[in-house]
């Protein structure tokens, strides 16, 4: 498409879902950050993780409200109900089934393991300062700590 001389925008509204190989399902296609989408990003380097065996992308916390924004940021970021089940007294794992999803997180910095997460540079060049916000606030609520204390 880059060929054909079509503008960055014009591409992406030609392209409003994708899907994978072997899947008849088909995905909203996430084109643009936003202040959600940057959200989500923290959450999911805070507590999520990606499945090494499937397509599962899980996040994982023991707070009811961050369970709640995370599965409405999905609903509304990418048109996707995750699953919900509560695996313990107030600690909830959230699922998501998507290969192509997750293959756009990795190229974004996630990963199935705490010590290989990261967050790519094409996020951070590309983000206004309240979509920043938005994705520390993720990643502090979701397992941050603070202290006037420590170093």
């Amino acid at each position: 498409m880059r060929y054909s001389d079509l503008e960055n925008k014009e591409i992406a509204r030609l392209i409003p879902r994708i899907k994978s190989k072997n899947s008849k399902k088909s995905y909203k296609m996430i084109w643009m950050n936003s202040p959600s989408f940057s959200r989500l990003l923290g959450y999911l380097l805070s507590e999520g993780r990606l499945s090494t065996t499937s397509n599962q992308i899980w996040f994982t916390n023991g707070d009811e409200e961050l369970v709640s924004d995370y599965s409405k940021i999905i609903k509304e970021v990418f048109d996707l109900t995750p699953t919900i089940n509560e695996y313990k007294p107030n600690c909830w794992d959230v699922i998501i089934y998507s290969e192509p999803l997750k293959k756009i997180l990795q190229k974004l910095g996630m990963s199935s393991r705490t010590e290989n997460k990261s967050i790519s540079n094409i996020i951070l060049k590309h983000s206004s300062n309240i979509e920043i916000s938005n994705l520390l606030n993720g990643l502090y609520c979701g397992d941050g700590y603070i202290s006037a204390t420590s170093p």
